[in-house]
């Protein structure tokens, strides 16, 4: 960025912060967080770090090498198959799940339809999510998953066994690493929200989908009950410098607590 219009991201947010209207971030790193809560903002719950479920060994240690010494052949040794003996002390202890329990969805009007036919949806069941969570309509089904803009994006029912109910899980690819040599697959939305059990096998689900083009599983938004229990599989806590999601409520329109927030409310990870 240039050095004239370096700070001027800043004056622009405390401007907005002066609206008597909710602000809602969900991508601030360190600094940006610093400028949210010094406004008097909230963060998000369990926006402050990933849980990262490691299929493929090679390209992960190899950044994990090149960020703790940056030498070629030590960054070399820890690419080559020998670091999958890293699984023997970190192993993903996921259970056998068909990948045939997930159904792609192909258009936005099929999504659309699993939703409205949740049992959730019913009314004299108790309405929808009592969570401040995103509005999951045609409109934002469409532009988020159906834009053509991103080919990796990818929106399926799943069939919860221990349920019997389907579940809309949405998921898209993305390259990380100092070279981009690890391809991870990124849980953007699941709804309704699902169980400790179902996360599990949702995520066992995907894992024997996508096994052989991504090197990892990311999750984020995950209650303490579930980053226990998915730790405890296996999955490594990445904690951030500071919270992702931020909002800002000075009129007080919306409640505090309690959300279900997920990665697809905002473009951290679109």
């Amino acid at each position: 960025m240039e050095e004239t219009f370096r700070g001027q991201g800043a004056r622009i947010f405390l401007r907005y912060t002066r609206i008597p209207a909710p602000l809602f971030g969900s991508s601030a790193n360190a600094d940006a967080a610093a400028l949210w809560k010094a406004a008097g903002a909230t963060p998000i719950p369990f926006s402050d770090g990933e849980l990262f479920g490691v299929l493929h060994w090679p390209p992960v240690a190899e950044e994990f090498a090149h960020r703790k010494h940056s030498h070629r052949l030590v960054t070399r040794l820890a690419s080559s198959p020998i670091s999958n003996l890293a699984k023997l002390c970190r192993p993903l202890k996921l259970a056998a799940h068909s990948s045939t329990s997930l159904r792609l969805l192909t258009s936005p009007e099929q999504v659309d339809k699993l939703l409205n036919d949740l049992p959730e949806n019913d009314f004299s069941l108790g309405g929808p999510s009592q969570k401040l969570t995103a509005l999951r309509d045609l409109r934002y089904i469409r532009w988020r998953y159906f834009s053509a803009h991103d080919e990796t994006t990818a929106a399926f029912a799943f069939h919860s066994r221990s349920a019997t109910r389907e579940i809309l899980v949405t998921v898209n690819i993305r390259q990380r690493g100092y070279r981009g040599q690890i391809n991870v697959l990124n849980i953007l939305d699941v709804y309704p929200e699902a169980s400790c059990e179902e996360w599990l096998e949702i995520v066992s689900a995907l894992a024997q989908r996508y096994r052989s083009v991504v090197d990892a599983i990311v999750l984020r938004n995950q209650n303490p009950e579930r980053k226990k229990l998915l730790c405890s599989r296996g999955f490594l806590w990445r904690a951030f410098d500071a919270s992702t999601g931020w909002f800002l409520d000075k009129v007080k329109r919306l409640p505090a607590q309690p959300w279900y927030s997920v990665p697809a409310d905002g473009d951290a990870l679109i």
